[in-house]
């Protein structure tokens, strides 16, 4: 990065449409200099859990929506990507949300999912779906392995039993919280970005399991 701020000061004539295009990351060597006389653009995806589900929604491949024709995996994939969204949007809220800040990503919620192919795929039409094993490789593997906080992997664990469970699953009115329904459309994707349209814009602290006031903090 040196050389190339010293090559750009040395040169004497260019063309008027040349531009150099840097992309970086926060880092403490990085030329105050340069990053003076750069434009900068920062790109920052839409917050909250609407937008959370609609990027998850609006990337999943056919192949990942109709794998499996079992009830129980429209559950299990709707429910993980709900997860996957709340534990990221814990975040913004600092030490309330994570005791460490966690860099939950697409790969967590890919390696989860492929988890939920795997299970329904070793199932007979006659088994049901492990809930014990489904919660354990959410709390402790695939989301849990990032965690190593104790309180963090407590509460982790909290949301898989809670979300991942018999009970849920059987509930057809069942809501993650008051305006946040269980979503289990089998037609297509396009249903769930209508469906997820209709959820609120700006998300209480609540549907994150938080306390009301956790947004004043």
């Amino acid at each position: 990065m040196t050389e190339l701020f010293g090559y750009l000061g040395r040169v004497e004539r260019c063309h008027p449409d040349f531009r150099v295009w840097i992309t970086t990351e926060p880092h403490p060597g990085f030329p105050m200099s340069l990053l003076q006389i750069a434009i900068k653009f920062t790109s920052q995806p839409p917050a909250g859990l609407r937008a959370g589900l609609k990027r998850t929604y609006g990337s999943m491949s056919s192949h990942m929506f109709n794998y499996s024709p079992r009830e129980e995996y429209t559950y299990l994939l709707f429910t993980t990507s709900f997860l996957h969204t709340v534990v990221q949007e814990r975040r913004k809220f600092g030490p309330l949300g994570w005791n460490i800040p966690y860099e939950f990503n697409y790969a967590d919620w890919y390696a989860s999912c492929l988890f939920m192919q795997n299970h329904c795929d070793s199932l007979s039409k006659k088994d049901t779906v492990s809930w014990i094993t489904v919660r354990y490789m959410i709390g402790e593997v695939q989301y849990g392995g990032r965690v190593t906080d104790d309180f963090d992997k407590r509460l982790l664990n909290t949301f898989a039993a809670v979300w991942f469970a018999l009970e849920v699953y059987t509930n057809p009115d069942y809501q993650f919280y008051e305006g946040y329904p269980l979503m289990r459309y089998r037609d297509s994707t396009d249903r769930y970005l209508e469906a997820i349209d209709l959820l609120p814009q700006n998300d209480p602290p609540d549907v994150y399991c938080l306390h009301a006031n956790a947004d004043i903090t």
